[in-house]
């Protein structure tokens, strides 16, 4: 039980290291998502304002094609006009009884020729051919306004349509980047899940053996309290829910009994005496806190305490899980200590791992 208790332990914290490597990944998709959502906002508040620009430019493309027709309707006017004046200076001569060139009054074509030409010359028939001109400059003007904006705004429009359309398949991709990465995490906390209850049913089966050993070494002997290759182990107790053994003097969840047991006994043949402070109440937690940390139990960081102790309800020895090893009764506080060093090339083996910050610090997950 003790061997798939570790393999499962193993694969929790194969699994947390990847949630958390997912929800960074995840954080930084959800802040380009983020980005991308403002962009497309921006975007449509630029093409609602392209479309109102060439809603503006089909009123006035409108206008542009009134002022049009109204002009091509003086330039007919006009051509009206002069043709009239035309008319007027054949058929209606100011003088019919003589010209004033003195043309015979029988000479009709040659009197309205005259007559013609003198109308021609009149301030009327110039007026007639300045409004005729205006009325031609108007209508080309008119057009090409008309034109113009109509032209402005598709272009307009277009463009803002095409980038919002870009911007809406960049969103689209990284809102299902942002799902797959979500869909990963919600499946590793799952398994975190299952892998809790795996670990928890064999911390209990753990325990029992455990318990089942210690009753046995202390019916073999019953005034040392048992050992098993030279460890004691001392009777099973409970603190705050968590079963408890005390292995050669260290008190430990009871569900790592067996492997601190086994380390301790390969320690001893390798010529260390092993110790330490294994689990710790909360109670105990809040006074180191206390002492270490200037009295500020909760909010000071552990880095800042001397020496660093974690916050109550956050440590590792509050589930028995950690040991503070002493060699020869003192605290092994260097890496250069001969403890330490079979310790790193060791305590692997038995299921430990050391908190790099901390010497003395091991635990089964390291923190």
């Amino acid at each position: 039980a003790g061997q798939r208790q570790q393999k499962v332990r193993e694969r929790k914290a194969q699994v947390a290291g990847q949630v958390n490597v997912l929800k960074a990944s995840n954080q930084q998709v959800q802040q380009a998502l983020d980005a991308a959502d403002a962009s497309v906002r921006g975007q449509t508040a630029q093409l609602a304002a392209a479309r109102q620009q060439a809603a503006a430019a089909g009123i006035a493309s409108q206008e542009a094609a009134q002022a049009a027709a109204a002009a091509l309707g003086r330039l007919q006017g006009a051509r009206q006009a002069l043709v009239a004046n035309a008319i007027h200076a054949y058929a209606a001569p100011q003088d019919r009884g003589a010209s004033s060139a003195g043309v015979a009054i029988d000479d009709i074509s040659e009197a309205a020729r005259k007559m013609e030409y003198e109308h021609l010359r009149s301030g009327s028939q110039a007026n007639v051919l300045d409004a005729a001109r205006a009325a031609r400059l108007a209508l080309d003007e008119a057009r090409a306004r008309a034109q113009g904006a109509a032209s402005l705004a598709a272009k307009r429009r277009e463009a803002a349509a095409a980038q919002l359309a870009r911007l809406q398949a960049d969103q689209q991709q990284q809102q299902q980047l942002a799902d797959a990465y979500e869909q990963k995490i919600q499946g590793g906390i799952a398994e975190l899940g299952q892998l809790d209850a795996q670990d928890a049913q064999l911390g209990s089966q753990v325990a029992q053996e455990a318990a089942a050993r210690a009753a046995a070494a202390r019916a073999a002997d019953p005034s040392g309290g048992g050992s098993g290759g030279g460890v004691s182990v001392g009777p099973a107790s409970s603190s705050g829910g968590i079963s408890l053994v005390t292995v050669g003097g260290i008190t430990v969840n009871a569900s790592i009994a067996g492997q601190l047991g086994a380390l301790l006994s390969a320690a001893s043949q390798a010529g260390l005496h092993l110790g330490g402070g294994g689990y710790r109440s909360s109670a105990e937690q809040i006074a180191l806190r206390k002492a270490h940390c200037g009295g500020d139990v909760y909010n000071k960081p552990a880095s800042s305490c001397s020496p660093p102790t974690a916050k109550p309800g956050s440590s590792m020895h509050e589930q028995g899980l950690a040991i503070d090893f002493t060699n020869n009764g003192s605290l092994i506080s260097s890496h250069s200590n001969p403890a330490w060093q079979w310790l790193n090339g060791n305590a692997g083996r038995f299921g430990f791992r050391n908190l790099p910050s901390e010497p003395w610090h091991w635990s089964t997950n390291g923190n």
